[in-house]
């Protein structure tokens, strides 16, 4: 019975954390300018021209850890 339980929770937080990755790569793509966002298996890959330049000019590339909430 705890197993099938746990195997269930695993399911479950396997699926939100999907969501949540496709939520938002799909916002970093959609607010930042210039960047394209793709998943890599449990990452977030987000590449542009110039971003270790823009990082410092661009609020919204300093907050993309924001996107999540």
């Amino acid at each position: 019975m705890i197993a099938g339980l746990r195997a269930r929770a695993a399911t479950i937080g396997d699926q939100a954390a999907t969501g949540a990755r496709d939520r938002i790569a799909a916002r970093i793509a959609d607010d930042v300018p210039g960047v394209t966002a793709a998943i890599d298996d449990d990452r977030i890959v987000v590449t542009g021209r110039g971003l270790r330049a823009r990082l410092l000019s661009e609020p919204a590339l300093r907050w993309i850890g924001s996107f999540g909430r």
